[in-house]
């Protein structure tokens, strides 16, 4: 029986082993962000990405990102509503920052840690709260762990203090998500926001918690679309039913 268990825990550490958030691997591109969440990767020292996220009632946002070290990457953003149809365009407010710095590299024994501040959040804003739709994390801290399994498999969980507070809701938050390479250049995202800071009576949400997926496809050289699924658990009391939106980023080192 102590034998049978013995190969048992042998074949599982050969399908199931860990691998470092950050590889060796020159050509790998590592995740920074499932859909909302941060994730404790980061660019890679010397490397920029720029992306567009195109969401409802016309809104684009646009990113631009630095590997500014090995474990630290700035990002800026800007966008805003109705910039693609005949309404006038509703532009947000300031433009995006964010600052991430990853204090623990996984290992072995660690997972990746990573602290960090964004100011940018997702969907519409809206001036009567001074709020996005979905609130900007404000400052966080992650906590990431990947392993192999017929590809990378990463679970990441969080915690994070927004400052858009306006709402009277100043809960400190959490999150956590997963990730799973696919076959053929795709990868699984999801994420679940709890909104403990987005649950009050003058807040959007409806106690659910945010519940999002996507699909990205890395097509070639850089390229990736991401193919978002946004609200799986109906928490928002300004719309109903599903969001869609996508996600299209290039990465290249300088």
């Amino acid at each position: 029986m102590k034998f049978r268990i013995f190969l048992v825990l042998i074949l599982l550490i050969k399908v199931l082993y860990y691998i470092p958030v950050y590889p060796e691997d020159k050509d790998y591109i590592v995740l920074t962000k499932l859909i909302d969440a941060p994730m404790a990767g980061s660019l890679k020292q010397g490397t920029f990405a720029v992306g567009l996220r195109m969401y409802p009632q016309g809104g684009v946002l646009s990113e631009m990102s630095f590997g500014l070290m090995n474990r630290v990457m700035a990002s800026v953003y800007y966008g805003g509503e109705n910039l693609i149809g005949e309404r006038e365009a509703n532009w947000n407010p300031q433009i995006g920052f964010e600052m991430r710095i990853r204090i623990i590299e996984e290992s072995f024994l660690m997972p990746a840690v990573s602290l960090g501040f964004i100011n940018q959040g997702y969907g519409g804003y809206r001036d009567n709260l001074k709020r996005y739709k979905y609130k900007s994390k404000g400052i966080y801290a992650v906590v990431s762990r990947n392993y192999k399994l017929l590809g990378n498999m990463g679970f990441h969980i969080g915690a994070n203090k927004s400052f858009e507070d306006k709402d009277e809701d100043k809960d400190i938050n959490l999150f956590l998500g997963f990730d799973k390479a696919i076959p053929g250049g795709l990868e699984f995202l999801a994420e679940y926001d709890f909104a403990f800071d987005d649950n009050s009576d003058l807040s959007y949400g409806k106690k659910n918690g945010f519940l999002n997926s996507g699909i990205k496809w890395s097509v070639a050289g850089g390229f990736s679309v991401t193919f978002i699924f946004r609200n799986l658990a109906d928490n928002s009391k300004l719309t109903t039913g599903v969001g869609r939106e996508i996600r299209i980023n290039y990465v290249k080192p300088f």
